[in-house]
């Protein structure tokens, strides 16, 4: 019978995204979750335009974001530095905070 698992001795695997291991895998990054979290995270500025300064800039940025997915082979380096960008301006606003750091992480877990 033929191995298909990892064995592993120590050491450590460090992964910057996805690990998928086996035979005739297919893995389709399906980005539809991700938009859907975009629209949302769009709509959560728009109700704390009050405590923002920038919102139409920070909505530009979500669309970005969603152009660079979109594209077929996304900017991942663009795509950091606009969510860095975005985790930045909405950090007084815990709930923005928190939702993108959220988005962040489910973003770049898939790219």
């Amino acid at each position: 019978m033929e191995n298909r698992g990892i064995i592993m001795k120590g050491g450590q695997i460090i992964a910057d995204g996805p690990i998928i291991v086996g035979s005739e895998i297919n893995f389709n990054k399906n980005y539809e979750d991700i938009f859907r979290k975009l629209d949302e995270y769009a709509e959560l500025l728009k109700a704390n335009r009050d405590s923002l300064d920038n919102v139409e800039e920070l909505l530009d940025s979500i669309s970005i974001i969603g152009k660079e997915l979109k594209s077929g082979t996304p900017n991942r380096i663009t795509i950091k530095g606009v969510l860095a960008e975005l985790a930045s301006s909405v950090s007084s606003v815990s709930s923005l905070a928190t939702a993108i750091a959220a988005l962040k992480v489910t973003i770049l877990g898939i790219l």
